[in-house]
């Protein structure tokens, strides 16, 4: 194996919750489309056990058809699917939108569907319903959008009859050819990659209908074999959205579970074998021991390192993070007196670690966090709190321990179940929608409380608790130490895919970001690229 590894045991070890289920769902999906069916089952499974309310079930649900068709599903995954259809039904009947219902039938027919048990030909139903959904968004040239990639000439009168399976093979792969600008159709991000991502899915879909369903030999004549449309989605897996697509059809996954990508991308199966054996082992040692800390590292260190690794960061003019030699992200140390004044004007004592930092350096630049810049933080004298009509923050869900958010509201059933908000905070540092934040040891005390109740209510189900257990597990190392946690912090980047990551301490962010923004600390699961291209006998060449 060359360049960066498939997959990191430190990650795995030290990293979010939230991040390592990320990481698990991705190598089930790749290691399916590799043709480790067993695998990619029994990593869902280890998901499922672990914590039923992952969050990533949406993620998972083109594996539907992989289960499906083999007739063999996860723990837990197909009483999912259920649950989910009961629920459907329950909101649909409750909305006066029952598709079983009549208008003689009224309200006493909602009542029956939506407690009618779910059944094997109800679960068949909903994986068909989100076949043709799916297969709905592919890319087809009739429907593109004007002025995103495609001429004019190669979209299809309105009105003119469907295209037979080998029309369609022969306008997709035309239209893709005459995309344009040539350098986005494979990059990892934007429009016209993805559209290349589903036109391809839906050339060879089209392709293997044809296979199955023909005794006309002049159909083939023209068009590309099976594997050669395989082939050119094999060189671009690191496309946008391209094995996402790749799992939404029922007959793509057929030839998927024969192994037939790993045969066509030439990868050694010895090696696929061993790297899964090696990520299982990693995320059983997760699960059984929760999350490792790092090891002891002084407030120096912590800053040192992260100053060096923006001084080192490979696009640094691109990112707008260039260090000249003679520049520092230090700033001068804050005196003892100004930390008393400061908590004075707040009326409140500051966390050690937080004054231990402002002994060092009285702020901080923008360091490298691993793929963004972090807010830089405030001197003292930029300290608040938030004020009365910053309800947009103060109203916001606190996920601390995690998100608790589907374990709660599983068990409630008006569906209104509430968290605890973040309420009145301290910002430590800003810039553009990135913020940082301490959070009082009042409001942390607020959250023990609510688990607390929840682990002792009757009210929530096993699995709920042990979602949450999990969480305060994960978020703070042990109940022990999550009982006894003083002053929490929080990451809120509040842009369109706003995110709320949260630490058990101040020292717990700046350790964080000091590991992250590290040069050795990429991987391909991480980098949310193909693991299969570590293992090819011979390099690939990648579009």
């Amino acid at each position: 194996m060359t360049g960066n590894p498939p997959f990191s045991r430190l990650k795995l070890a030290h990293g979010d919750i939230t991040q390592v289920y990320h990481t698990i769902s991705q190598a089930a999906i790749q290691f399916a489309i590799l043709g480790k069916s067993d695998v990619a089952r029994s990593l869902v499974s280890k998901l499922n056990e672990y914590d039923y309310y992952h969050g990533f079930h949406v993620i998972l649900r083109p594996l539907y058809l992989l289960w499906d068709m083999a007739g063999s599903w996860p723990d837990h995954e197909e009483d999912r699917a259920r649950e989910n259809i009961a629920k459907d039904r329950r909101r649909l009947a409750e909305n006066g939108h029952d598709p079983n219902d009549s208008e003689r039938a009224g309200k006493r027919a909602r009542t029956v569907t939506q407690n009618k048990p779910v059944t094997a030909d109800d679960v068949q139903a909903e994986i068909q319903k989100f076949t043709e959904s799916w297969a709905d968004g592919w890319f087809r040239p009739d429907q593109a959008r004007s002025g995103i990639g495609l001429s004019s000439s190669s979209k299809k009168t309105e009105g003119a009859p469907s295209a037979s399976p080998a029309e369609s093979i022969k306008a997709i792969l035309a239209a893709i050819d005459q995309m344009r600008p040539e350098e986005h159709k494979h990059s990892q991000t934007g429009y016209l990659a993805m559209k290349v991502s589903s036109g391809l899915v839906n050339a060879l879909d089209s392709r293997l209908q044809l296979a199955e369903g023909t005794n006309k030999p002049e159909e083939h004549e023209h068009l590309p074999m099976v594997d050669d449309l395989l082939g050119m989605i094999a060189k671009r897996l690191n496309a946008n959205s391209q094995t996402d697509y790749l799992c939404q059809s029922p007959r793509i996954w057929k030839i998927l579970s024969e192994g037939v990508l790993a045969r066509v991308l030439n990868i050694d199966l010895e090696q696929v074998n061993a790297l899964a054996e090696d990520f299982e082992k990693a995320v059983d040692m997760r699960f059984k021991y929760g999350k490792l800390g790092y090891p002891s590292c002084s407030m120096d260190t912590i800053l040192k390192t992260m100053e060096e690794n923006t001084r080192q960061v490979d696009d640094a003019e691109e990112l707008g993070c260039q260090l000249a030699e003679d520049e520092t992200l230090f700033r001068k140390p804050a005196t003892s007196a100004e930390i008393d004044e400061t908590e004075e004007r707040l009326g409140v004592k500051l966390p050690n670690d937080y004054k231990e930092f402002l002994m060092k350096t009285n702020g901080f630049g923008s360091a490298f966090s691993g793929i963004i810049l972090e807010p830089p933080l405030h001197p003292l004298s930029e300290l608040r709190w938030f004020t009365d009509d910053e309800d947009y923050f103060t109203e916001l869900c606190l996920d601390i321990p995690g998100n608790v958010i589907p374990a709660v509201h599983s068990c409630d059933t008006d569906g209104d179940a509430d968290w605890v908000e973040v309420g009145k905070a301290i910002e430590i540092g800003t810039e553009d929608i990135d913020n940082i934040w301490l959070i009082p040891p009042s409001k942390m005390q607020e959250v023990r409380d609510r688990v607390s109740e929840i682990l002792e209510s009757d009210a929530y189900d096993q699995k709920a608790k042990t979602s949450i257990l999990h969480m305060v597990e994960n978020f703070a190392g042990s109940e022990e130490t999550f009982h006894n946690l003083g002053w929490g912090c929080v990451a809120w980047d509040a842009g369109g895919g706003a995110c709320m990551t949260v630490y058990p301490s101040f020292h717990a962010y700046l350790r964080e970001v000091a590991h992250a923004g590290g040069k050795d600390n990429s991987d391909l699961l991480s980098e949310r690229k193909f693991l299969g291209y570590a293992m090819v006998e011979e390099p690939v060449a990648q579009s």
